[in-house]
């Protein structure tokens, strides 16, 4: 009987000997670390920029004295970081501003976080038309254009909206398209919307709608606008003519 009141009578002691060890008090002070990386380049093409790739500015708006610049092997260091969650800014001359956002820093040791960039796109999407097209059983919008022939296939992308300030910029527009190609060695281009995809993006049938198409970097990194939820589009050369159609 003694031997099975020992049992938890040790128990209890070891109990009251470890809430005796607990820390109070205030909790101590944030850690504070590295943040370190690597920055690569595409060009409009999707190949990676040889050479130099020094003078990428990297930022934290929050906290203006934390700024890096890249080295010419693109290396960037931000020292003294607080724990915390951080937007992160990107920008370079010639290259899309990239935002990083919500990234979390634990601090006390060094986090690695490498970024891509693209060159803005420098072929131009000339004379843009539209008209309306029947494709088996899809009636919609087709978009063409022509562009000088090039070896190396490029990238564009349309957005439409019902105001005629119709832009990539959040907010301006309702819809936009997939990425699309211009083949490699082609000078002309052609992307069909059909109207139900339109239709779904709010450009109701019957009513005046307005196009733009963009020269889009290849490997260009995207992110969402926390405003509106939309895509924002680093790295788009400069756009068409904004052309008009009635959505069929």
């Amino acid at each position: 009987m003694k031997k099975s009141l020992l049992i938890p009578c040790l128990l209890m002691a070891l109990m009251i000997v470890i809430s005796s060890c607990t820390k109070t008090g205030p909790p101590g002070p944030l850690s504070t670390g590295t943040l370190t990386g690597y920055i690569t380049i595409y060009d409009q093409y999707g190949f990676k920029v040889p050479g130099d790739l020094s003078g990428v500015s990297v930022s934290i708006p929050a906290i203006t004295s934390d700024t890096s610049t890249t080295n010419a092997a693109g290396s960037y260091t931000i020292n003294n970081l607080k724990t915390g969650v951080y937007n992160l800014v990107y920008t370079r001359a010639g290259c899309g501003t990239v935002l990083a956002n919500d990234v979390s820093f634990l601090g006390g040791g060094t986090i690695y976080r490498n970024q891509a960039m693209s060159l803005i796109p420098s072929f131009a999407l000339l004379n843009v038309n539209d008209t309306i097209e029947t494709y088996l059983t899809d009636t919609g919008i087709l978009i063409r254009g022509v562009d000088t022939i090039n070896g190396a296939a490029r990238q564009y992308i349309i957005f439409g909206s019902t105001s005629s300030g119709v832009s990539s910029t959040p907010g301006t527009y309702q819809y936009n398209s997939s990425i699309e190609t211009i083949k490699a060695g082609a000078g002309t281009f052609s992307t069909f919307l059909t109207s139900q995809e339109l239709t779904d993006a709010g450009l109701t049938a019957g009513t005046t709608a307005y196009f733009i198409a963009y020269p889009y970097g290849t490997n260009q990194p995207t992110y969402i606008d926390p405003a509106t939820g939309k895509t924002i589009y680093t790295a788009l050369g400069t756009p068409s003519q904004v052309i008009t159609a009635v959505i069929p």
